[in-house]
């Protein structure tokens, strides 16, 4: 008798000769209908449903979709996996999961090289691969991982200067909403999918604190309404979702024509950046700015964000000496 048992959100079939198979079903009753009809169709030597396959003939694009299902992923997370996928069945071909070797990942590596892919997009697309394959082999559709890291490239830190961080602000004088979006952003030091996700009850003025939803992380953290973010919260209109972007008039939208107008060629996170340099710089301890910037681990907040200015530094350390 086969029995259920639940991989990711994805009910799964167990015990049976051919080895463990999907349903495809998220709901618990849906899946034990689905076995019952199974086990029917076995009884009767009917063929069963097609898309229900052992893992040995699950070949890397259906794998990933099987992968997709398992996981809660943020919205633009799954294109990027299926991006990763790509560049490896173009380099290798598509497979049944359980054939990739070592050798397909040198293939893959060998591919990216030709296409001049930086070091830094390779290692963000081994990074979802590893993944991927790290799923299968949780699930036993292979005995190793054969997707090995690679070290992205460290970037030095790019601010806005303040000057034209003033033209930005000068500029976006006329358009309220899009003045409003960007200066949150910066004040909070907050990312483009937090600053999207705000609403109006995320602000406790009360308390002095901020709500900020982490839409990628799937979590809610709390930052404090520091002095010149709590003064700009108090001047403005706190109600229901603050921003409603459309495609047509995203933050990508306007910053690319905000950038031709002024001559730029900044990016939404660069904001995010300056403001850290800045709390940095005027003397925020790195644990402090650790939990302000909301990262887990204060090797990336020293690692990419703080920036510290020489002629801060050796004045500091004069007066230590």
């Amino acid at each position: 008798m086969s029995s259920l048992y639940k991989r990711g959100n994805i009910w799964w079939i167990s015990d049976y000769r051919d080895g463990c198979k999907s349903t495809g079903k998220r709901d618990k009753k849906e899946a034990e209908e689905f076995l019952k009809d199974f086990e029917a169709r076995k009884r009767l030597n009917l063929a069963e449903p097609e898309y229900i396959k052992p893992y040995s003939l699950i070949k890397l694009s259906e794998g990933i979709e099987m992968f997709l299902d398992a996981k809660d992923h943020s919205n633009k997370t799954p294109a990027t996996y299926r991006t990763a996928v790509s560049h490896l069945t173009t380099a290798a071909g598509d497979k049944y999961v359980g054939r990739y070797d070592y050798q397909d990942y040198l293939k893959l590596l060998n591919y990216f090289k030709s296409i001049n892919l930086s070091v830094n997009s390779k290692a963000s697309y081994i990074r979802h691969l590893r993944s991927v394959f790290g799923f299968f082999k949780s699930i036993g559709m292979l005995d190793n991982n054969i997707i090995k890291r690679i070290k992205p490239e460290e970037k030095e830190v790019k601010t806005i200067p303040k000057k034209d961080l003033d033209k930005i602000f000068k500029y976006l004088e006329t358009m309220p909403v899009q003045y409003k979006f960007v200066k949150l952003s910066y004040l909070a030091a907050l990312r483009l999918g937090e600053v999207i996700s705000i609403e109006g009850d995320d602000f406790d003025l009360k308390n002095n604190l901020m709500y900020v939803r982490n839409t990628k992380g799937k979590r809610v953290d709390k930052i404090p309404l520091v002095k010149d973010l709590r003064k700009y919260v108090k001047s403005i209109h706190l109600n229901g979702k603050m921003f409603n972007y459309k495609s047509t008039d995203s933050p990508r939208t306007f910053w690319k024509t905000m950038n031709r107008k002024l001559g730029f060629d900044y990016t939404h996170h660069q904001l995010r950046k300056t403001r850290a340099t800045e709390l940095a710089n005027k003397g925020a301890a790195p644990l402090f700015l650790q939990k302000f910037l909301r990262h887990k681990n204060i090797a990336t907040t020293l690692k990419y964000y703080v920036n510290l200015d020489i002629d801060n530094m050796r004045k500091g350390l004069d007066k230590i000496l």
